[in-house]
């Protein structure tokens, strides 16, 4: 029973959450430079994880649905940066771990 339990333990310790940025091809995107583009855009996406950071497994970001829903039409230079604040550590450990909050930062040049 001990070693059961010592398993259950380490296997959220050692968990990860896992967040998946990708393309629903609605309008265009990419990672190079474009310079045609007129405005810098920057969008935040915040991600819940629980049970430090195992649920759920993985959560995937339509990088084209944040862009259309501000008026945009194509997008190209997308960077991706996580994004860390004195309120995600807090929740935390306030939380021992069980809700894990996730802020991403999406910057891209578009029209």
């Amino acid at each position: 029973m001990f070693k059961l339990s010592f398993f259950i333990c380490i296997s959220f310790l050692i968990s990860c959450s896992s967040i998946s940025f990708k393309s629903a091809n609605k309008i265009s995107t990419t990672f190079d430079y474009k310079d045609d583009k007129v405005s810098t855009v920057e969008v935040e996406v915040k991600k819940p994880f629980y049970m430090w950071g195992t649920v759920p497994a993985n959560q995937v970001v339509e990088i084209d649905n944040l862009f259309i829903s501000k008026g945009f039409k194509e997008v190209s230079n997308i960077e991706i940066q996580e994004t860390q604040t004195t309120n995600k550590v807090l929740w935390m450990i306030a939380t021992f771990g069980m809700y894990y909050p996730q802020t991403f930062l999406v910057s891209a040049k578009a029209n």
